[in-house]
């Protein structure tokens, strides 16, 4: 009699315990998703990392592409595994034709199950294409974070003040959106980039960008730069907490732009229109106390999720103003 209780009890724990899994990953994930969600994509990744980590890049690239598949695989599983066995469970403790009603109801239950898990999987669909569509957008003009002054150019040539403040307005919704994103799909974070630049590297491109323009003309920028500088900053800095990267903050962060002088830069934006309003020692200290809230978590996170392309390198502590690495000119 015994034993029946305790099976019934076990039983209907395991499938509460999967039925809030299910609700707080799919129906309610908020600003983070469930710990079995967090979980599996966390696990997955390290064990296909850890096994092909003597495996050249090429090879080691295409197991790891496999990494966001099988975490939702592996999370549907326990979902559907932890029902099966709680209605096992709740019927072995029931009389027979109890127990009867008790398997229909976990047919039924996982079947509601994998029906929410599409849904689950459509969204995540849609914001890996959302993320996606940006980055590959930036990609045909920018290649890496040296190319943030010419994407900042570009704007101020083809366009008006408004214009400019439109397109930084569309980045910081897009950060916002990625944030939003990877924080409740956590396979999300794992899944790899669909062209040859990191969605990283994209938003750390529109983000120098935009802290070009706040350092440069604070008072002319338009009022969507710092918007899309604090969204910008909380994104890169929320996803490195949720990959466990810890990090103190340097003073200066030349990470991926080590080859090109801030003052070429500020040189080649103002060509294009962007009015000097600092000079250029301000500018820099304006500019790096912007970077310094991005750019080293984002390139954590580039070694993390081993998107080593080759344009981010580690952090220099001489250099004032950047005019310590041999310059690489803006043609």
């Amino acid at each position: 009699m015994v034993v029946y209780l305790i099976a019934v009890l076990t039983g209907i724990a395991l499938g509460g315990a999967a039925v809030l899994s299910v609700l707080r990953t799919v129906v309610n994930p908020r600003d983070r998703s469930s710990l079995a969600a967090r979980l599996t994509a966390r696990l997955t990744y390290r064990l296909l990392l850890a096994s092909t980590s003597a495996l050249p890049q090429r090879r080691r690239e295409r197991a790891l592409d496999l990494s966001a598949p099988l975490s939702l695989t592996a999370l549907l599983a326990i979902w559907l595994g932890t029902t099966a066995g709680a209605s096992w469970l709740v019927a072995y403790g029931l009389p027979a034709g109890a127990g009867q009603a008790v398997h229909i109801a976990g047919w039924a239950l996982a079947g509601l199950q994998a029906l929410l898990f599409s849904v689950y999987l459509s969204k995540l669909i849609e914001s890996y294409q959302r993320r996606e569509a940006i980055t590959t957008r930036l990609q045909a003009r920018a290649t890496s974070p040296l190319d943030a002054e010419v994407v900042l150019a570009d704007r101020l040539r083809g366009g008006s003040r408004s214009d400019l403040g439109t397109a930084f307005e569309h980045w910081a919704d897009w950060m916002a959106d990625v944030r939003s994103s990877h924080a409740g799909y956590p396979a999300l974070l794992y899944q790899r980039p669909a062209g040859q630049m990191c969605w990283v590297e994209a938003a750390v491109i529109v983000l120098d960008a935009a802290a070009l323009t706040e350092a440069v003309a604070p008072t002319w920028a338009p009022p969507s730069v710092r918007v899309l500088l604090a969204a910008g900053s909380d994104c890169i800095q929320r996803l490195a907490w949720q990959l466990n990267i810890q990090l103190e903050v340097p003073t200066v962060s030349m990470h991926g732009r080590e080859e090109r002088a801030f003052s070429d830069s500020v040189r080649y934006a103002a060509a294009a229109g962007l009015p000097m309003e600092r000079d250029s020692e301000k500018s820099w200290l304006a500019f790096q106390d912007s970077r310094t809230r991005y750019a080293p978590h984002a390139d954590a996170i580039c070694l993390h999720l081993r998107y080593l392309k080759g344009s981010w390198g580690p952090e220099t502590d001489s250099g004032a103003m950047g005019e310590a690495a041999a310059p690489r000119s803006i043609q």
